[in-house]
């Protein structure tokens, strides 16, 4: 069984949109990398041939895309090396399948990428949208260049918690109307660590605790407790952190996540 994976947003490569393909010039690709507002997306105008490119600036290794939320199930990924724009691509990975989070009920996925090292990214979404749209969208696209796991899962996780937002319109008469806020379910979970002080793992407590409530991080499951590569979430840690230590000399902490929708 793999271990979690969790970066910050300092490791995010940064990038800048490129011409694209096919793309709504009301929602450009240059939305891809708003991770605070994820629903301000990158549409294609319909879903005739799309391309969606992105400049890392220079030849980036980059090991891992995660595209956060999208109306996809399968795309390529392709890389090219030109110094003056997309040409010919160099790196080809063909019909990647992005799978439903059955948990919030949205297509997501983290994919591993192995020999990438270009200067432009591209994703060519492809299939019927799976949401019977007549176009394809992305939320957020996010390049990573470190992947290392965390050195150990945690111990449990508390159940899975779906908020959706609402409010209760009391009329005079009696009756009520309930109003939802908002088109998607918060996705909250806790992870609870528990640690020897000598095993190592204080120093990987440190950077989680680390972590600051108004930055986006990615959780990434990895296949732990059998979850598929659609496990992975854009969040904010709900409260500042802290680690502390139990009986026996034990650390532990416990993290509040809440996917940023």
């Amino acid at each position: 069984m793999a271990n979690y994976i969790i970066k910050n947003s300092d490791n995010f490569l940064e990038y800048t949109a490129e011409t694209s393909v096919n793309i709504d010039s009301d929602f450009p690709v240059a939305n891809l990398y708003n991770y605070t507002h994820p629903q301000k997306n990158c549409r294609s105008n319909d879903t005739s041939a799309t391309r969606i490119i992105i400049d890392l600036g220079s030849a980036t290794e980059v090991l891992a895309v995660v595209l956060t939320s999208c109306n996809f199930d399968t795309c390529n990924i392709l890389g090219d090396a030109a110094a003056d724009g997309f040409g010919d691509p160099d790196f080809t990975l063909n019909s990647q399948t992005i799978n439903l989070d059955d948990r919030v009920m949205r297509y997501k996925g983290y994919i591993a990428l192995t020999d990438f090292e270009y200067r432009y990214l591209a994703i060519e979404p492809s299939g019927i949208p799976t949401d019977g749209e007549s176009f394809y969208w992305l939320d957020c696209l996010v390049c990573l260049d470190n992947i290392t796991p965390l050195t150990r899962n945690p111990n449990f996780i508390i159940p899975h918690e779906h908020n959706q937002a609402y409010y209760d319109n009391e009329f005079s008469g009696g009756g009520i109307e309930r109003i939802v806020r908002g088109l998607r379910k918060k996705f909250k979970v806790e992870l609870d660590y528990l640690v020897t002080a000598d095993s190592g793992m204080e120093s990987e407590l440190n950077q989680l605790t680390g972590l600051h409530v108004g930055d986006p991080f990615i959780i990434y499951e990895n296949g732990a407790y059998g979850g598929d590569s659609s496990k992975v979430y854009l969040a904010y840690i709900e409260t500042n952190l802290k680690w502390e230590r139990r009986s026996n000399n034990l650390l532990g902490t416990v993290l509040t996540v809440e996917e940023i929708i």
